[in-house]
């Protein structure tokens, strides 16, 4: 058997295990939008919008971290079917709920959606393309998210209010949920050996690069907008500049596509990572409206297409797939580092210095690159 797991999977069951990961993940886009709605209908506060946001956030990440933990990839569509359940509920609950109620339910909505991310994750892992796989995913989420925010935004609030949108959940949770039948029943495991457990060293330092890609993202990406204010860019060019780099991002998940099998995983991670700091720097130095536009439209179009190779990278890591398993931990853990840290290098009069932490999350992803493949060599050198 090849050292590497996998497993043929049709078009069908691809299709359906995929749309639940797109389903789940395209939440955090919406988030604006949905939290936004039940705060102008008294819902929820200006700070519970945030404690509602984080609630899914640590659900989603200790769903996935969990699953990784404690679950084989056996009886997937009864795990499947519970997850959607508790989903669409959750989703249904929201709509009608206020204050503490609605961070409850959307913690409990993202512990299932987690678990959901789990069962893509594996599917991945499994794919003879696990990049290209991944690459579809993140696209068709980019797809599904723009979408959504058009449908609620331009009829469903102001057919039904905020419960449009958390109804539109739900009904594509139900999709899903009776879509259960028709995908993979469970996922094969390598003779000998167990794809659930504690990932090898190796395996450990490509989750941390690639959380560290995320963390070195998120570290500038959150905080755009008033470091451009600070460094004299127009607001007007600001937010246009914004909405084609947001819009870049479905082209790079394209890219991603066709990259899958060409480029390999160390590359795209190492340069990824050099261009996203070159990005950073010159929109912090070049200050013209052109070096705005530029810098963030490149700088979004990597956020998009290096994450996909983060999967095969840690695959050739570790190809017990013990450490894939925990590679959507390792990325929502980026989510959440890279702005707590930069938003403590903020001081009273300027946030300039945020994009330090960018720059320092960027050596350390590189550091730990090293370091996972010299120990992945020494492994195979003693195999």
């Amino acid at each position: 058997m090849s050292n590497q797991l996998k497993q043929t999977f049709t078009q069908l069951e691809s299709i359906i295990v995929i749309s639940m990961g797109v389903i789940s993940g395209c939440v955090a886009a919406l988030q604006p939008i949905l939290l936004g709605g039940l705060l102008d209908q008294g819902q929820l506060n200006v700070v519970q919008i945030g404690q509602a946001a984080t609630s899914e956030a640590i659900g989603m990440t200790l769903g996935t971290t969990l699953a990784a933990l404690f679950l084989k990839p056996l009886q997937l569509k009864r795990i499947a079917a519970l997850a959607l359940v508790f989903a669409l509920l959750a989703n249904l609950g929201t709509a009608f709920s206020t204050g503490l109620s609605v961070i409850l339910l959307r913690g409990i909505s993202g512990l299932c959606s987690g678990t959901l991310l789990w069962i893509l994750l594996g599917l991945m892992a499994r794919s003879l393309v696990p990049g290209r796989t991944f690459a579809v995913y993140v696209t068709s989420q980019a797809v599904i998210s723009f979408l959504f925010s058009l449908l609620i935004t331009h009829w469903l609030a102001d057919a039904a209010g905020a419960a449009g949108g958390y109804g539109l959940l739900a009904l594509a949770n139900l999709a899903l949920l009776l879509s259960v039948y028709w995908m993979p029943a469970s996922y094969d495991l390598a003779e000998g050996q167990s794809s659930s457990g504690t990932p090898p060293l190796p395996g450990i330092l490509g989750l941390i690069a690639s959380g560290l890609f995320i963390a070195s993202i998120m570290g500038f990406w959150v905080y755009v907008l008033p470091l451009g204010k600070e460094l004299g860019y127009p607001d007007q060019h600001l937010k246009s500049a914004l909405s084609m780099a947001i819009a870049a991002q479905i082209a790079a998940g394209l890219c991603a596509i066709f990259f899958a099998s060409r480029l390999s995983p160390t590359k795209a991670l190492l340069g990824g990572m050099i261009v996203v700091v070159l990005s950073a720097f010159v929109f912090m130095t070049m200050k013209n409206v052109s070096a705005l536009y530029i810098s963030l439209i490149v700088f979004s179009f990597v956020w998009m297409f290096v994450p996909p190779f983060h999967l095969p990278l840690v695959i050739e890591l570790d190809p017990t797939l013990r450490s894939a398993n925990f590679i959507g931990t390792a990325q929502l853990s980026g989510v959440a580092l890279g702005p707590i840290i930069a938003a403590q290098l903020i001081t009273d009069s300027t946030s300039v210095y945020t994009v330090f932490a960018c720059y320092g999350f960027g050596l350390l992803t590189i550091g730990f690159l090293f370091a996972a493949r010299g120990l992945a060599k020494g492994d195979a050198s003693l195999r």
